[in-house]
């Protein structure tokens, strides 16, 4: 490209969407409650872009402004604070888990880096990405489908595992990364991990080759498949790209 693509304004544009209390709005007219009807994932997706600018501004000057940059992580400290909370005050959906583990794991990521002296937030925010980590595994669908390598209706529980293996594998590397793991999570985790690449290629060889729904993506219906998720095989490239650099 001959000049930046307009990240600044983008970026700008999320944080102006942060509430004081550190949350998000996921629309442009709402209230503070919209966050709670059904959409909780929204704002997750957006914090990942935002700390993954972040982490690309680092080797690119110019990219964004040095304010923008510290609003960054100014915005997304005030963020855990509410999300975490949330988390732990209220009963969430996994859907709300697999966005907050792509996001919290990168700032950990980052503030490893920056401030490693600041043990108790890391510790923190760890923690907390590694809670929502072992609620994917603990799930129906990974607890007792990938238990058997099969479900009983093709592709039902290609959405739970594709996009958990997608956010697992962050929670991976922040073990990883630790230098202890006294509770084995690592290897539970790479278990999991190994179970669910297992499933998935049984679910993708549940599509015909002749299927309208595309033949070598994750499809999705019960006894018969329907359709194939675009997203859902999107978060599987995505966590099979993760794999191969964790």
């Amino acid at each position: 490209l001959d000049s930046i693509p307009p990240i600044e304004k983008l970026t700008r544009g999320i944080l102006s969407s942060q509430l004081p209390n550190g949350s998000f709005l996921p629309e442009f007219i709402g209230s503070e409650d919209d966050m709670y009807r059904e959409i909780e994932f929204i704002p997750g997706e957006a914090m990942v872009a935002l700390m993954e600018i972040h982490d690309l501004s680092t080797n690119m000057d110019g990219l964004i402004s040095s304010e923008t940059r510290k609003d960054i992580m100014s915005s997304m400290m005030k963020a855990f604070e509410y999300y975490s909370g949330y988390y732990y005050e209220r009963d969430v959906g996994i859907n709300y888990n697999i966005w907050q583990i792509q996001a919290f794991a990168k700032l950990h990521s980052s503030l490893s880096l920056q401030s490693p002296e600041n043990s108790d937030k890391l510790s923190s925010i760890r923690s907390y990405v590694l809670d929502l980590c072992d609620d994917i595994i603990d799930s129906k669908a990974w607890k007792h489908e990938l238990s058997r390598g099969q479900s009983f209706y093709p592709n039902l529980h290609t959405v739970e595992i594709a996009c958990g293996l997608d956010s697992l594998v962050d929670g991976l590397g922040v073990v990883r990364s630790l230098a202890d793991d006294p509770e084995s999570r690592a290897l539970r985790y790479e278990i999991n991990i190994k179970n669910a690449l297992y499933f998935l290629e049984w679910a993708q060889k549940r599509v015909p080759v002749e299927s309208p729904a595309g033949y070598g993506g994750l499809g999705y219906g019960g006894v018969q498949v329907f359709e194939q998720r675009l997203d859902v095989t999107g978060h599987a490239i995505s966590a099979l790209t993760k794999i191969l650099r964790v």
